[in-house]
């Protein structure tokens, strides 16, 4: 398992929570979240200057979303799904467009893996259909991730599959044995 140090968010995962922070709850909130941020951290996100495919420190993302809950947020983890909701609507809609037009299942979640792996530069992820409109998403060597973007991206992971057109879909968090406990499951119910 890598340690937090030696991991990575693209922007386009700060750039989107931010956004969703910014429309949800104003400038004022937002400004007051970028103050308790470092000022190596906040002067990208208060200049625009975040970039989607670069990769910034797991830290930057750990410090937002300390400041986030500390602001406006509180002890709630759902809001961070539904971060991750609003992303895939919001700033990350470019990326999921072209999943709207997977032929089957095993297209769609062979192509949203390719996405959804790409958003971070650890864990590894896999697919496992488990019949009658189930899979399991098991993202291996995800240790350092918080539980903040665990959460995040239940919800990206939960909006994907609904925006390419299965709008019923839930995903719930997979119980791992405790012997994988790094890792990060998730129990897809398409419908």
């Amino acid at each position: 398992m890598p340690a937090s140090n030696f991991c990575h968010v693209r922007g386009h995962v700060l750039r989107s929570t931010d956004h969703f922070i910014l429309g949800a709850h104003g400038a004022a909130v937002r400004d007051r979240i970028l103050a308790r941020l470092p000022a190596r951290y906040s002067d990208d996100f208060r200049h625009g200057s975040l970039t989607g495919v670069v990769l910034y420190d797991l830290d930057v993302f750990e410090a937002y979303a300390t400041a986030a809950n500390a602001i406006v947020l509180g002890a709630e983890l759902y809001k961070w799904r539904e971060i991750g909701r609003g992303s895939v609507e919001g700033e990350l809609a470019s990326l999921m467009r072209t999943l709207s037009r997977s032929s089957d299942d095993a297209a769609l979640f062979r192509r949203s893996t390719a996405i959804w792996s790409r958003l971070t530069d650890f864990g590894t992820w896999k697919t496992e259909p488990r019949g009658d409109g189930e899979v399991v998403v098991r993202v291996a060597d995800f240790g350092p991730a918080p539980i903040t973007l665990r959460q995040w991206l239940v919800g990206v992971v939960e909006q994907t599959l609904r925006h390419a057109g299965n709008s019923g879909t839930t995903v719930v968090l997979y119980p791992s044995e405790p012997a994988r406990a790094s890792d990060f499951d998730l129990l897809v119910r398409l419908r």
